[in-house]
């Protein structure tokens, strides 16, 4: 039986419990400390001197300091207009299979709720549950990618770097706010460290070790098209840019090599014996070859080595771009950094365990990876809910934030939102999607014309098939903007910003005693409203299913 409805405990905004303050000296720390002295001073203030009456005997009535009432998030016509609103968009166009979740920005306070607790497939909101493990778990964790000499050749090392590019090392710009590793420059310095070690010139060959990782390369619960059409591939701790072809992949059909760890080696070597020649001592004198692929020996030293971006930049391409494989690299990588192996199952324990961590319910939770793309995933409105409330709670939560697509200027929401009844909507909706051909979901942050900032959670299924999604998208992005109290134009004309705009200075505000946090790109004042501007970024490409995986149906162009 759907509940379906409004849900408003008392209209009020309950005080969060905040984390512990971590012993990082950053800006971020810093604001928190400052922002918790308040409480601090009032909780002093609570206790009265002495505790004794004047005559000297113990006061029989403590004096307590009133707790003041906090703001409500939505006034009573507010809620109502949500409630009455989602209730005719579903009315209108019903779906077999949805859940719906409205809560304040710590992600349990109720405001709208229809089958908040009904397992659903999650199709890419499951990357939501991959983000927050890993900011959990080492968001400044980098991988390494080395060489290293043993007696019978050179080793390439994998270490858990997929975006490395076969060029010299790119580093990070406006347009790519992630830096890539560059084999070439590791090529470079492998031949400048054998000459200043005096190797004797012959010929080496180039080994490749990926015992980094465990377990099979495939997922059980893929459907053999995906893989046939390239929308997941068997997953490598290094490859070429994301695992795929450079320059021969399209959004919408990805190329991928046979093996992408190959692929790597392979580039490895050409650029290898290309340093060879070029180096001004050696003259060609070392020829590299491509060998097979075993465990470095235990012997060998490391004579170089590339460091990649951390894995917080790493995920704004997964986030963005909705990236499958980069997903699964992820979620291994995070597995290695807690101290366990880098396998599909240790990736989707450790989401599971940090969620749990997290006080976040896992009640209905079903793994089969930690994309998305299997059909086996199941999960719930609340968890996804209060793991983006986790999230907006986070010292850095603006930051965090930015990773998520932008509704109209960025990511694989810069084509959506374009309907009569959600474009005014663009620039204010930051949130997470989720295409397969059986089940859309949209889940993020809606900042509200008065700065108040809501979490949404929804997810469609049983939507009725490729044909159907173009509707299933309007639906979810409809609601949205229903939450975000932008249907109609702005009073205001020149609130609502272009959403050609890429480039917008952001804030660097943390959230207030309510929990309340800035959206991206915002200024939070004190009450927990906000002024939200929109939030820049890549624009990379939408879901993209095959059979049963994520959908493209367009490419999109890259941001100005």
């Amino acid at each position: 039986m759907r509940v379906t409805g409004s849900v408003f405990r008392g209209g009020i905004r309950y005080a969060l419990k905040m984390r512990s303050p971590q012993p990082i000296n950053t800006p971020f720390t810093r604001r928190a400390l400052l922002g918790a002295a308040p409480a601090l001073f009032l909780a002093a203030c609570s206790n009265p001197s002495g505790g004794q009456s004047q005559g000297g005997t113990a006061s029989v009535t403590p004096s307590v300091t009133p707790m003041p009432t906090p703001t409500p998030v939505l006034d009573a016509q507010q809620l109502q207009d949500l409630k009455t609103q989602l209730d005719k968009l579903f009315q209108e166009r019903p779906y077999p299979a949805h859940s719906m979740l409205v809560t304040a920005l710590d992600g349990t306070r109720e405001l709208y709720v229809d089958a908040p607790d009904t397992p659903r497939l999650p199709a890419s909101n499951m990357k939501i549950l991959t983000y927050f493990t890993l900011v959990q778990t080492a968001p400044e964790r980098t991988f390494t990618t080395s060489v290293v000499q043993g007696k019978n050749g050179l080793f390439l090392v994998a270490g858990g770097d997929t975006l490395l590019v076969e060029g010299a090392t790119e580093p990070a710009t406006a347009d790519s706010p992630t830096m890539r590793a560059g084999l070439s420059t590791l090529a470079a310095d492998t031949v400048q460290q054998m000459n200043e070690r005096k190797v004797t010139h012959g010929t080496f060959p180039v080994y490749l070790d990926t015992t980094i990782y465990t377990g099979s390369a495939t997922n059980p619960g893929w459907e053999p098209g995906d893989l046939e059409s390239g929308q997941v591939t068997p997953i490598n701790p290094i490859a070429l840019a994301s695992h795929t072809v450079p320059g021969q992949s399209t959004p919408d059909k990805p190329a991928r090599p046979q093996d992408a760890g190959v692929a790597a080696l392979e580039a490895f070597v050409k650029v290898l014996n290309k340093a060879s020649e070029e180096h001004a001592e050696v003259k060609a004198g070392y020829v590299f070859t491509v060998a097979d692929r075993r465990p470095r020996e235990a012997d060998a030293e490391q004579i170089a080595q590339v460091q990649s971006a951390s894995a917080l930049d790493q995920a704004f391409v997964m986030m963005l771009e909705s990236d499958n494989v980069l997903a699964e690299v992820l979620g291994r990588n995070m597995a290695i950094a807690a101290g366990r192996e880098g396998s599909a199952s240790e990736a989707q324990k450790l989401v599971r365990e940090k969620l749990q961590e997290a006080k976040i319910s896992v009640t209905g939770l079903v793994q089969a990876d930690v994309s998305g793309m299997s059909l086996q995933n199941r999960v719930t409105a609340r968890t996804l809910a209060q793991t983006l409330g986790a999230l907006a709670a986070h010292p850095k939560h603006d930051e965090l934030e930015r990773r998520f697509p932008v509704a109209g200027v960025s990511g694989t929401l810069k084509d959506r939102f374009s309907g009569e009844a959600n474009k005014y909507a663009r620039g204010h909706v930051a949130a997470k999607t989720g295409t397969l051909f059986t089940a859309i979901s949209l889940s993020g942050y809606a900042t509200r014309p008065d700065g108040t900032r809501l979490i949404f959670v929804s997810l469609l299924n049983d939507v009725g098939g490729a044909e159907a999604l173009p509707g299933a998208k309007d639906t979810v992005d409809s609601a949205a903007a229903i939450v975000a109290a932008r249907t109609e134009p702005p009073a205001n004309p020149t609130e609502t910003p272009a959403p050609s705009g890429s480039q917008v200075p952001g804030s660097s505000s943390s959230p207030d005693a309510t929990g309340s946090g800035s959206a991206p790109n915002s200024s939070q004042s004190p009450d927990g409203s906000s002024s939200a501007s929109p939030a820049g970024g890549s624009v990379p490409q939408e879901d993209a299913p095959s059979q049963a995986a994520e959908q493209n149906p367009a490419e999109v162009p890259s941001s100005q």
